[in-house]
């Protein structure tokens, strides 16, 4: 995620089913905006816990999907239904077939 706000993209929602994990990852780029080498506000940052929230919004281009290996191919698909330019980690998907 540092990666992509160094790149001035705006991370607009976090995912995550974990309550911690969404609070650490806000904390993260709050962090990184007020560590005083960006010159632009702090766009703000909202939270869910299901990805199909995320991949419904209209105001969302692209995707990072970092979920555990069994678990890649669901979101990747569907981001891609919904037109979302998508960065996953690999494996893009369990098994041949999925992929």
């Amino acid at each position: 995620m540092r990666g992509l706000l160094e790149q001035g993209v705006h991370v607009a929602t976090i995912c995550d089913v974990s309550e911690g994990s969404r609070r650490e990852g806000i904390k993260a780029i709050k962090a990184y905006y007020d560590c005083g080498m960006v010159t632009r506000p702090y766009p703000g940052c909202d939270t869910t816990g299901d990805f199909r929230e995320v991949i419904g919004r209209r105001n969302i281009d692209a995707v990072m999907i970092a979920t555990p290996d069994h678990w890649h191919a669901i979101p990747v698909l569907e981001a891609t239904r919904a037109g979302k330019a998508i960065y996953c980690e690999k494996p893009l998907a369990l098994t041949i077939r999925q992929g």
